[in-house]
């Protein structure tokens, strides 16, 4: 029980992106990654929403595992726009309107699934801080950071160890 316990904290309930004023926080199962903005050079979708930013003279790429990308999203992305929709009662979806009030922009990101939605506004926030630091990615501020974190791996190591002991015996 602490076994399935732990591992279901460290993989499905730890995961998440946190954007704020100074970068973007990605908290992997085991991991967490602290990336300043003016370094992200994209944000985009593969199977995970994939962070790409420079570490020094590299390029990296960091995927996010809360933010997954089903293959049914992916089609639906590769099919192209879709006519978005509106949630009513009932969890119901309902065309919007093409003669909708909302900007053409807003109606695109409507249309889109929920990670590759955050994707987009993740790469326009970060080409936004770029330009206002101006564009370099280089220069005086923070690099990028990444940490393990113990107590996951604690939650995650311990109960299988203290299982493979008791089967073991």
């Amino acid at each position: 029980m602490l076994l399935v316990t732990g591992l279901m904290y460290t993989l499905a309930l730890r995961p998440r992106v946190v954007a704020d004023g100074a970068g973007l926080t990605v908290v992997n199962p085991f991991r967490v990654h602290r990336i300043p903005w003016r370094l992200i050079t994209s944000v985009d979708t593969a199977e995970w929403v994939r962070v790409r930013y420079r570490a020094g003279a590299d390029d990296k790429i960091l995927h996010c595992w809360a933010l997954y990308v089903s293959a049914r999203a992916r089609r639906k992305i590769a099919r192209g726009p879709s006519r978005p929709r509106r949630l009513l009662a009932g969890g119901f979806g309902a065309p919007v309107a093409e003669n909708s009030r909302l900007p053409e922009e807003a109606r695109h990101r409507a249309s889109l699934p929920m990670a590759p939605a955050v994707a987009t506004r993740l790469d326009a926030r970060a080409g936004r801080e770029r330009a206002r630091a101006g564009g370099s990615g280089q220069g005086p501020g923070p690099a990028a950071a990444a940490s393990w974190s113990w107590p996951a791996l604690t939650a995650a190591v311990v109960p299988a160890l203290v299982l493979l002991v008791v089967v073991l015996a």
